[in-house]
């Protein structure tokens, strides 16, 4: 009767067992399924990267007016007047400037007489020498009289090349003070703004002292510092849009424009190297002033093509992966098959990227699992035979460590047109 017993007990625990085997703790009998890749298709469409920057307004072209010479303020242009080119900036008293330019007239009155009277000396200085040379040749004269007439004309050549270096300074003076007589009247050397002035009429002001700033208005120009990440992408004549919120209300702006010129050495602010960007804008009715803020928007890529998240883009050594379902399926194949296409990316904003060769429209992408790891295509990969003597392994994104062109589900090694901001 026990061993009766204890065989029902072993057949029920073999029993258990199977159901257990078949069925699973949980009583179902369906095998663990494998992760399910993400499969999405190309769209066409088109990827901007841009650059922001804050940016400042600030004149075309400024120019600080001086004084040539010392003398008083008759008159100044005001503050804010727009002048054209030829206009009356600042006057000075011009009556001390005349009596300067009379007396430097005088003075090359007298240094031309001087002159005369110098000829006239070294005329008979001479003369006096060739009747004396007839005398000491016949004995009517000594050798120290000669000598004499000699020194007589020497002195009378130099006194002469003094005069003439006395006209040439007087003829000077008189040039200057001419000058500084016309330039009394100071004029606008191109249409603009004054900006701010230093003086007011009835001021006594030295030579070389400041006047007035007069700025070209017509066109601003915009200045931006961008840092030395960001910079490497930005040269001139990429195209620019500048936002002022000042003036957003009045209808003018957005502006577009590109860029002039980038700053070739940095400048270090706040332990950041940066460099200045500048781009210049027509500013007709001068709508935007100068000292107004602005925002710069620099397009450093645009590419239209099809467009495929960053992160099914793979990059191993500077070359371009995608995994898609194969073009030509056969009813043979598995569920899980995949292809590896070679690809040419185009611009990138670390989210989507343009696929500017490569890829169909018709191709459906497979965004790759980390844990899954990439294979190169076979004509790209390295040899797989036990016998290799290469030492440059092919890095595999996604297996061991990591990869070139990092994981494929952090979003790839894409970026054809760099990461925007």
């Amino acid at each position: 009767m026990k061993i009766k017993i204890l065989a029902a007990i072993l057949v029920i625990g073999a029993a258990t067992a199977g159901l257990l085997v078949y069925f699973g703790p949980n009583g179902s009998n369906e095998k663990p399924s494998a992760t399910v890749p993400e499969i999405v298709e190309p769209t066409n469409g088109m990827v901007v990267v841009t650059i922001d920057a804050p940016a400042l307004i600030e004149p075309y072209r400024k120019l600080t007016v001086r004084s040539s010479s010392p003398g008083e303020i008759v008159f100044r242009a005001d503050p804010g007047a727009i002048v054209m080119a030829g206009d009356l900036l600042v006057e000075l008293d011009p009556a001390r400037l005349e009596t300067q330019v009379n007396r430097a007239l005088i003075d090359q009155e007298e240094a031309e007489i001087n002159r005369e009277r110098a000829h006239r000396t070294l005329d008979r200085a001479t003369r006096d020498l060739e009747d004396m040379e007839r005398l000491h040749a016949a004995g009517g004269a000594s050798r120290e009289q000669l000598e004499n007439s000699r020194e007589a004309v020497t002195s009378a050549e130099q006194a002469l090349r003094l005069a003439d270096l006395t006209v040439q300074k007087a003829t000077i003076a008189l040039n200057d003070a001419e000058t500084d007589l016309e330039n009394a009247r100071i004029h606008a050397p191109w249409d603009g703004v004054v900006l701010s002035t230093d003086v007011d009429a009835g001021d006594t002001v030295g030579s070389s002292s400041a006047l007035l700033v007069l700025a070209e208005l017509e066109r601003v120009r915009v200045l931006s510092e961008i840092d030395e990440f960001d910079v490497a992408r930005v040269r001139p004549g990429l195209p620019v849009n500048v936002r002022v919120e000042a003036i957003a209300g009045s209808g003018a702006g957005p502006f577009n424009t590109q860029v002039e010129l980038v700053s070739p050495a940095a400048e270090v602010v706040s332990n950041i190297a940066v460099f200045t960007v500048s781009a210049v804008l027509d500013n007709p009715g001068i709508v935007l002033r100068p000292g107004m803020s602005a925002d710069m928007i620099v397009t450093v890529a645009r590419d239209e093509g099809l467009v495929v998240p960053s992160r099914a883009v793979t990059t191993v050594r500077n070359q371009s992966y995608l995994e898609i379902v194969p073009r030509h399926r056969s009813a043979a194949d598995g569920d899980d098959d995949s292809e590896t296409v070679e690809v040419e990316l185009g611009a990138s904003d670390g989210i989507h990227t343009v696929i500017l060769s490569g890829l169909e429209d018709t191709d459906r992408i497979i965004i790759p699992d980390a844990a899954a790891g990439f294979a190169l295509p076979v004509s790209q990969s390295a040899p797989t035979t036990g016998d290799s003597n290469s030492i440059v392994p092919v890095p595999v994104p996604g297996a061991g460590t990591g990869s070139t062109g990092g994981s494929p589900g952090a979003g790839g090694g894409g970026g054809g047109g760099g990461g925007g901001r």
